[in-house]
């Protein structure tokens, strides 16, 4: 199986049937670089779903010199590895974590201003192509080879018609073709989890959950 991302791309090449590329600097006819064209592809695929094995919970490192210039009592930096904004931000109460955090902001450096001295963070993470689903890499390089198609061959009926084989048709919002059979596969390697009864806002809202 593909382990690196040099590996996806030479997957992908093989799918279209030209040369394997040496390095992700090279360059497609046109002067776009490989990594231009690839992380998007990549990073877009990751985004689509929680996968199991790209969802990362990681407590966010207090900046103490950092004073809060949205008025909040302190700042913290967001985890380097993330792909966008995360899904959710936790404060740690006593020994219970969980607890949704409700008021806060960004700003553009990355860092979260809020009245929480601990801030966990649930997010997606930028993950090596040795830690994902194997139906997951087979998505990809489906979607990588799409990409590529036109640049690599000329051939704009063969882009279509591999995008559409990766992720379905426009009615499936990008989750048909063999991406939703990644969906299906890492579905099942995901343990359902229950709401704790602390964290329910409307037994919350009763004094229950206290």
């Amino acid at each position: 199986m593909p382990t690196t991302d040099l590996d996806i791309v030479n997957a992908a090449c093989a799918m279209l049937a030209v040369e394997p590329l040496q390095s992700l600097d090279d360059e497609l006819p046109g002067g776009k670089a490989v990594q231009l064209l690839y992380r998007p592809v990549v990073d877009f695929c990751l985004t689509l779903a929680p996968w199991s094995f790209a969802r990362r919970t990681r407590q966010c490192s207090r900046l103490a010199s950092e004073t809060s210039a949205l008025g909040f009592a302190f700042v913290h930096q967001l985890p380097s590895d993330r792909i966008g904004l995360p899904d959710r931000l936790i404060v740690e109460y006593g020994d219970r974590t969980g607890r949704t955090l409700q008021a806060f902001d960004y700003d553009d450096n990355g860092r979260v201003h809020s009245d929480a001295e601990i801030v966990w963070a649930q997010y997606t993470a930028r993950v090596a192509p040795n830690l994902w689903h194997p139906a997951f890499v087979t998505a990809v390089i489906h979607a990588v080879a799409a990409a590529f198609a036109e640049p690599l061959t000329g051939n704009s009926g063969l882009q279509e018609a591999l995008h559409a084989k990766a992720f379905g048709t426009p009615s499936e919002s990008w989750r048909g073709g063999v991406m939703r059979a990644a969906l299906q596969a890492d579905s099942r390697a995901t343990p359902a989890r229950t709401l704790p009864a602390w964290s329910n806002p409307l037994r919350n809202a009763w004094g229950g959950g206290q």
